[in-house]
Parts: structure tokens; C-alpha cells; sequence
């Protein structure tokens, strides 16, 4: 046949394994976080009054940092309030605060 090999074509044997780089201290195992976020200040520090506010009277509060949507989501998990209340107050979706839960129980393990 035109065109067609008569012989097979050599393989170079088998191929490296590829081999991820570990995790960035003090980021969680499967993202790796860039220095500008890891000292970024709303993402360190909480206005406990506002947090406080938002879970008293579950009133929606978007202006909240990060960590104090993390604290609002676990003190109104702890006072029984749905998925999607606590992620409609907050400003998350449904999908990260059972992810926050998801994380909480395997810390607690």
C-alpha cells in the first residue's frame, strides 16, 4: 500500500510521571495561593460587630471580609439556619458554605 509504514515506529519507552508541586505553607493542600493573597488584610481580619450584627438579627450583609463570612456561616450553622439562608445573608453560594461545612468536619476528625 502507497504510504504505509512497513515497520512499526519506535517508542522512546514510557513517559515520566508528572509530579505536582506541593502546596504552598499555610494553603489549603489543593490550591496554591500567591503571596499577595496570603497577606491580603480583609482576608486575615474580621469586624466582629458586623459579623455579630449579621447573625443577631440575620440581616444580609455583603461588605463582610472573607474570614467573617467564614465565622457569620459557622455561628448560623451552629444556630441551625439553612444552607441557603446563610448563603443568601453573607453574599456565597449554597455550594461554598457546604464546602466550609464539608472542611470543618474533616478538621474535626
Amino acid at each position: 500500500m502507497p504510504g504505509r509504514a512497513d515497520h512499526a515506529v519506535p517508542r522512546r519507552g514510557p513517559r515520566p510521571l508528572h509530579r505536582p508541586r506541593p502546596p504552598l505553607p499555610g494553603s489549603r493542600g489543593d490550591r496554591r495561593v500567591s503571596a499577595w493573597h496570603r497577606v491580603r488584610e480583609t482576608w486575615s481580619t474580621a469586624d466582629e460587630e458586623e459579623v455579630e450584627f449579621v447573625v443577631r438579627d440575620r440581616s444580609p450583609d455583603h461588605g463582610l471580609t472573607r474570614l467573617g463570612r467564614r465565622i457569620a456561616a459557622r455561628q448560623l450553622l451552629e444556630r441551625d439556619a439553612s444552607v441557603e439562608e446563610i448563603a443568601e445573608l453573607i453574599g456565597v453560594t449554597p455550594r461554598t458554605v457546604y464546602r466550609w461545612q464539608a472542611e470543618r468536619r474533616r478538621a474535626a476528625a
